[in-house]
């Protein structure tokens, strides 16, 4: 009985391409059932949200378009931790933004960048801070701002 010479090799080359097509193929499907936009739509119930993102920046603001690739967040305010160099104890300061030399008058995230959003209380500290801090740009003569 006479060996057929290639048929044993031509197996594995065909089984090998096969694999290929197939994980061709589902990397395919894959892709395509991530292109749609995965991100639920978060429901605002305050005026002021909490927005934390992946670099750990903590921003409050009013925010708008959530759900979208590029969320809006208006009227913006963060804490700035300074630490006293002699007691060594920090003290927190609510700081609204716009302030800083390039004036910003709204801030657009990138939601891949956005690692939680929640409520900000209208009874809780924070948004006592804000009142606070709307309150005395209030007094403050037009020109002082």
């Amino acid at each position: 009985m006479a060996q057929q010479k290639g048929i044993p090799r031509l197996i594995p080359q065909v089984s090998a391409l096969a694999g290929k097509r197939l994980l061709c193929a589902a990397s395919c499907i894959a892709l395509l059932s991530s292109c749609g936009d995965p991100r639920p739509a978060v429901k605002t119930e305050t005026e002021y949200q909490a927005v934390l993102l992946t670099n750990g920046h903590l921003f409050f603001g009013k925010l708008e378009r959530a759900g979208s690739a590029y969320p809006v967040l208006r009227d913006v305010y963060y804490f700035q931790s300074q630490v006293n160099p002699e007691t060594k104890q920090v003290s927190n300061t609510l700081l609204k933004r716009g302030r800083e030399w390039h004036g910003p008058t709204v801030m657009y995230l990138n939601a891949q960048h956005i690692v939680i959003v929640e409520s900000v209380g209208p009874e809780s500290q924070v948004a006592q801070f804000i009142n606070q801090s709307k309150q005395q740009a209030a007094a403050q003569p037009k020109a002082a701002k």
